[in-house]
């Protein structure tokens, strides 16, 4: 016999005309459900006692080392000044932090000053399936210019705009290594994407890592005010 439980279940598919099983696999469908009845307890065990098996291996890895537990090392902390002050108060982390963002400048260089209103050269243009393709030519840097890929999905007025940074430009855009092209399938659904990158650094493997984020960073203000005068980019976030 089924199960009582099961029973009206199958008195209710019957009334609403639903498909159900004759009795001879009605006898199968029950037996199955006594065989995994039978099973779940066992098979639960099994899994919770891998679960915690697993966790316990794992347990070490968010851990450190036994030797190294309670040795913090001899590292300067940032909350003292240079000379030797503590900061005790909220107040105080301003100057604290000027005289941290002071040696940071003497160590990697002055910030170059934000470029609002950069010169934007159409080189080329180019229709890549319903995509327009523009290669443009802008200074990011003060004293640096570079190249990249404007892609321009087909339609009118202000659509939501996405850098693509990559090593070289060429590869976001569908024409570098395969299975990146961040750029070319974001254009495909829609957004405006302008792909920028260090060709002539790439291509000389000079891509020290201080220089590469300083270029980068530095550019990304003067590549924000190229796509806002092509009128791609929301003055404060969310769709343009």
């Amino acid at each position: 016999m089924c199960r009582p439980g099961l029973q009206p279940i199958f008195s209710h598919l019957k009334t609403r005309q639903c498909s159900v099983p004759n009795t001879a696999g009605m006898k199968r469908f029950c037996g199955l459900w006594k065989v995994w009845l039978l099973l779940l307890p066992g098979l639960g065990l099994a899994l919770l006692s891998g679960t915690a098996s697993a966790q316990q291996e794992l347990a070490d890895c968010f851990e450190p080392p036994e030797q190294f537990r309670e040795d913090y090392g001899d590292y300067r902390s940032p909350l003292v000044f240079n000379d030797g002050r503590r900061v005790r108060h909220a107040s105080d982390w301003p100057q604290r932090r000027e005289e941290i963002r002071l040696q940071w400048q003497e160590l990697l260089g002055e910030w170059p000053a934000v470029i609002t209103q950069p010169e934007v050269e159409v080189v080329a243009t180019a229709t890549r399936g319903e995509l327009v393709q523009h290669t443009v030519r802008f200074r990011w840097t003060p004293q640096e210019r570079t190249t990249g890929y404007l892609l321009l999905p087909p339609g009118t007025g202000r659509r939501p705009a996405v850098l693509v940074v990559y090593y070289e430009p060429e590869t976001a855009i569908g024409l570098g290594k395969p299975h990146r092209d961040f750029a070319l399938r974001l254009a495909r659904r829609g957004f405006v994407t302008l792909s920028i990158g260090t060709t002539a650094a790439t291509a000389a493997k000079n891509l020290c890592p201080l220089l590469a984020v300083d270029r980068r960073c530095s550019g990304a203000a003067a590549v924000n005010a190229c796509l806002r005068g092509r009128q791609c980019v929301p003055r404060a976030g969310g769709a343009a």
